[in-house]
């Protein structure tokens, strides 16, 4: 069913967004079966978390690209590819190394020869393209390039005094995803800069729903199991904010974060005290701040642009940690 006929039978939502992506973008070509082993499925079941997560860097790009005056969706299917490729990318960057052994394991190899292949794929579907001078800035950022960690870790210190967290990816990709889209649609360049600070705090936003989701989640909408960053001993920002906490609580709950006891009743017990300790209640703060400026900077685009589906999207992260 075609948008527009879609449109008069009911109004829009993100749902609609995400699937006029997936419709444009078809099931992803993954270049390795490196990418299958770490997660990457060919195709993510529609409305699941992992659906989401595929198709909302291309919506991103296409409501960019639309906000910035573009009417076709094919003016800018290059750089939704491009951004699919660059998620690959920090997938398989941001994996463990292999455990044992002097030297590089064949697995480590399969990882390398991978990222070779999807970057050698993103060039090719920019080239020519003036949304390719993005792409160094994008890899040097996703590769943890120390200058660039540091600028950035000084920026989060200073906005919340707190720690910053190591993986800040999505915040990456989805500022490229929206700045690609605005280059693909000739936007002016305070037009691009305000659509890149959009992705940018959608990232994070993301980001923290995706850290909420893997403490509290429900288990039959997320498909993750219930309190599994904690059973894994993950150290994400909530987590760590309560760890950090100056509380008898935040004492206990490191003591118990040290240990490996992982029954029900002790996972439980942890993600009740990460709550008292503060880590939900700064997750919800920084969320909510994130959000509120990610539509901030929808406000400061002309009021003739069309920003209906980056704000669906907005919404719809807004909505998944609630």
């Amino acid at each position: 069913m075609s948008t527009t006929v879609r449109s008069r039978e009911r109004a829009r939502t993100a749902a609609d967004v995400l699937a006029d992506a997936r419709c444009v973008m078809g099931t992803p070509r993954r270049p390795a079966a490196r990418l299958r082993s770490i997660g990457l499925d060919d195709a993510a079941t529609p409305g699941s978390a992992a659906g989401i997560d595929a198709a909302l860097p291309a919506a991103l790009v296409f409501g960019a690209a639309k906000a910035a005056g573009s009417s076709s969706t094919g003016e800018c299917r290059a750089e939704a590819a491009a951004v699919g490729l660059l998620c690959d990318f920090s997938a398989l960057h941001e994996q463990p190394p292999a455990a044992g052994g002097d030297g590089p394991s064949a697995e480590h190899a399969a990882d390398s020869h991978a990222r070779d292949m999807v970057l050698t794929r993103v060039v090719n579907e920019l080239v020519g393209r003036p949304s390719s001078t993005v792409v160094a800035r994008v890899l040097a950022a996703l590769s943890n390039d120390p200058d660039r960690a540091a600028q950035q870790a000084a920026v989060e210190t200073a906005e919340d005094g707190t720690p910053a967290s190591a993986a800040r990816s999505a915040a990456v990709l989805m500022s490229c995803a929206c700045e690609m889209g605005a280059i693909a649609a000739h936007a002016t360049a305070a037009d691009r800069a305000t659509l890149a600070g959009f992705g940018h705090h959608i990232g994070l936003g993301f980001q923290l729903t995706q850290d909420l989701l893997g403490i509290w989640g429900n288990p039959s909408v997320t498909g993750r199991p219930m309190y599994g960053d904690i059973a894994d001993r993950v150290e994400s920002p909530p987590i760590t904010v309560a760890l950090q906490a100056d509380s008898p609580v935040a004492r206990e709950l490191c003591e118990l974060y040290a240990g490996e006891c992982n029954d029900t009743s002790t996972l439980h017990r942890m993600a009740c005290m990460i709550e008292l300790a503060g880590g939900r209640s700064w997750a919800n703060r920084q969320l909510d701040h994130h959000l509120t400026t990610a539509r901030e900077c929808l406000s400061a685009l002309s009021p003739s642009a069309d920003t209906e589906d980056l704000a669906l999207l907005t919404g719809m992260i807004a909505g998944r940690a609630s």
